[in-house]
């Protein structure tokens, strides 16, 4: 569906949930710490968990986080990622807590 980028950090495919399928939950990654999706984005130069969220995912399963926060408050800072993205990912995930009794 996307011959460019892995699947958890395609826009295309995301626009695809939450367009065509209008999907109005939390997207969740997988483990983006695979070698192949950490191998993709050092070839691109650039973090993994950013690409995850550029893409459109809520939640990320990332085992480099001391890095990935960094990196991910660094590019909400030069606008990559804007800050309706990430305010829409707090509701939905809030959303999905209360859901699941985590919060009431």
């Amino acid at each position: 569906m996307d011959a460019n980028r892995p699947a958890s950090v395609s826009k295309p495919i995301h626009k695809i949930l939450r367009k065509e399928l209008k999907f109005k939950g939390a997207i969740i990654t997988d483990d983006i710490g695979m070698g192949a999706l950490t191998n993709f984005a050092q070839k691109q130069h650039t973090n993994i968990d950013v690409m995850a969220i550029e893409a459109g995912n809520d939640m990320l399963l990332s085992n480099d986080y001391e890095n990935g926060i960094p990196a991910i408050k660094d590019a909400i800072k030069r606008g990559d990622i804007s800050q309706k993205q990430i305010d829409n990912s707090v509701k939905r995930i809030l959303k999905l807590k209360i859901k699941l009794t985590v919060l009431k």
